[in-house]
């Protein structure tokens, strides 16, 4: 139950399936971001390949990391492959609220805009795959 005491709050976020169980549903919007550089996993088998993406936070001029990722492993492996052919690329990363500052709420980079990255080779090629 939220603090506010407003059930119709909690219920709002709550949803059954046809058996019964309930669910927490949460909300998430597509934002994009440029792409300021690729940073390698810090273990594990993300140690070679894409361990998060750096994007920059425009209001206060600093740079924020998204270590979620919705692709394969393969996906991800290409993207620190191309890393520096990628930088500067538009992405789309998914994101459960923005904060005043412009900082994002659990993010998780989804892909690279289709629309906004016309002539980019490697993400042309990423495409094809």
């Amino acid at each position: 139950m939220p603090s506010c005491g407003d059930s119709a709050v909690f219920y709002d976020r709550v949803v059954s399936d046809r058996r019964g169980a309930w669910y927490k549903a949460k909300q998430s919007d597509l934002e994009d971001f440029e792409l300021v550089q690729v940073l390698p996993g810090n273990g594990g088998k993300f140690t070679t390949s894409a361990g998060a993406i750096e994007v920059p936070i425009l209001p206060r001029g600093t740079t924020s990391k998204v270590g979620s990722f919705k692709v394969n492993d393969q996906t991800r492996q290409y993207i620190y492959d191309h890393r520096d052919e990628l930088a500067g690329a538009t992405v789309r990363i998914e994101v459960m609220e923005k904060s005043p500052s412009g900082t994002q709420r659990a993010g998780r980079f989804v892909d690279f805009h289709p629309d906004k990255n016309q002539g980019n080779d490697a993400i042309a090629a990423l495409q094809m795959a």
